[in-house]
């Protein structure tokens, strides 16, 4: 679900991600003259090289099926769809990003495929369905849809995605252990896979060096930054009305905002998911419930939520909601706040008026670390075409690997620096280290909303005890489950 997001900062993402993707086209060869309508352009020699290596790869033991896959040149039309906010990453990055992927994987098919995108407009409520979305446009439907792993369980509820465990046997060319640890169980279900991660958003923290020099604390160690070392330092830099110029600083910003949202929704950021997810891990359990809320390990790290809140005073007063709080951060009187690292550039991380700031992981609870799934992919179960649907998904997922940051597959720092050069070296090198113990949240976009209602608005906006918290967000679960 979508947190709030500053005006500014989405400025500062679009033009990021519209400069990467300006770079990429050209990469790709966009300046290229158009050629006559129906005439394919000839494979240059390095092409047709690379696919006969490519062919003489192929093992019997996995025979790549050609049949229903288009002969190079022919440009079939593949129109991939994926839900847009107008104020996110994705609203802004991801087209940039799929038109210039959708050249290269063009390109590396030998023209098979013509990519063609298609927005579909997303709203901030637990009852959006994207299934439902998909089914009223007009036309023929999407072969490819691209998506947050939230929307994965409305999808295969409505039957869209097309099973893919026949095709990835077939490939030879798809490699689990590509993969990093734990991330392809995020598109599949009951065993069986439906979509193929793309991009990764590992929970951080960004920390404000220089609050941090004026409270008299150093950075904290990358590698030994727990809940202690998280809650010293948030204490170090809190401000107050005592505290002359930080009358309203907070050490760490603990929001949700007291406007909830169309649907009766509210938005929270970090939501306390994301701590249990560090502490807990997948919150339904082995079984498939979520009776994980009912446990004392629960009931701990909920406290440590309420605390933030209602003894540290982590959480701004609610007339400081919104613009409030931007300005209090403009202002470098804010120590620490969460950040899903998803998208590209984080040049804002670096830019006026923004203070002297740099990442840390988000604080270890003795689990692993918290991550989301931004972006994966899959067939849709309508295309007329499964094997070239497939195929031409292939291509596109292999292409977004080198565009799409944090990457799914696994990527050495230099790689990830590439890809995102606003960040300092020891970040990519930290995020590269969190990813082969990341812990991935598997919470559908309806139970985001009803443990972020019961929970952060519960005890941050009507101060319940956590015991009501936690047993009205587990009673609203079962009763979603009962649907």
């Amino acid at each position: 679900m979508r947190g709030w997001t500053p005006i500014s900062r989405r400025r500062l993402l679009a033009a990021g991600a519209a400069g990467f993707g300006a770079a990429a086209l050209a990469a790709c060869g966009e300046s290229e003259p158009a050629l006559p309508e129906g005439l394919p352009k000839p494979p240059t020699p390095s092409q047709a090289a690379q696919a006969r290596a490519v062919a003489a790869e192929v093992t019997e033991a996995a025979p790549r099926d050609t049949r229903g896959i288009p002969a190079p040149g022919a440009q079939q039309p593949v129109t991939v769809a994926f839900p847009a906010l107008p104020d996110s990453v994705w609203g802004f990055g991801i087209e940039p990003l799929l038109l210039s992927a959708g050249l290269a994987a063009s390109a590396a098919s030998e023209r098979r495929y013509r990519y063609e995108s298609r927005s579909i407009a997303d709203v901030f409520k637990r009852d959006y369905s994207l299934s439902a979305r998909l089914d009223a446009l007009p036309g023929s439907g999407p072969e490819l849809v691209m998506f947050h792993a939230h929307d994965l369980p409305d999808l295969l509820a409505a039957e869209r995605l097309l099973p893919l465990d026949s095709h990835l046997q077939s490939d030879a060319e798809f490699d689990r252990g590509a993969f990093w640890p734990g991330v392809l169980d995020t598109g599949a279900r009951d065993g069986v896979q439906y979509a193929l991660p793309v991009a990764v958003a590992p929970w951080t923290i960004v920390f404000n060096r220089d609050l941090a020099a004026e409270s008299g604390i150093e950075t904290p160690d990358r590698q030994t930054f727990d809940r202690e070392a998280f809650l010293q330092a948030g204490l170090a830099m809190q401000g107050g009305p005592s505290v002359e110029g930080r009358e309203h600083g907070l050490g760490f910003l603990l929001q949700v905002d007291p406007r909830p949202g169309p649907g009766g929704d509210y938005a929270s950021w970090p939501p306390a998911y994301v701590f249990m997810q560090a502490a807990l891990g997948n919150l339904r359990g082995g079984d498939g419930t979520f009776q994980t809320l009912r446990s004392a390990e629960a009931l701990e790290v909920v406290q440590f939520f309420h605390d933030m809140a209602h003894v540290y005073g982590f959480a701004p007063k609610p007339e400081r909601s919104g613009n409030r709080v931007w300005l209090t951060y403009t202002e470098g009187s804010i120590g620490m706040w969460g950040e899903s690292i998803q998208g590209t550039g984080y040049a804002w991380l670096r830019a006026e008026p923004f203070p002297n700031q740099v990442l840390l992981p988000f604080p270890s609870f003795g689990g692993g670390a918290p991550a989301d799934v931004w972006t994966m992919i899959g067939v849709s179960a309508a295309a007329p075409e499964p094997t070239a649907a497939y195929d031409a998904m292939r291509a596109l997922e292999r292409a977004l690997r080198r565009v799409a940051f944090v990457p799914a597959v696994t990527s050495t720092p230099q790689e990830l620096g590439a890809m995102a050069p606003g960040l300092l070296p020891e970040e990519v090198q930290m995020l590269a280290d969190l990813m082969p113990r990341a812990s991935y949240i598997q919470l559908s976009r309806r139970e985001r909303s009803v443990l972020t209602n019961a929970i952060d608005a519960g005890i941050v906006l009507e101060s319940l005890p956590v015991r009501d918290v936690l047993l009205n967000a587990a009673t609203d679960l079962a009763a979603l489950s009962d649907r």
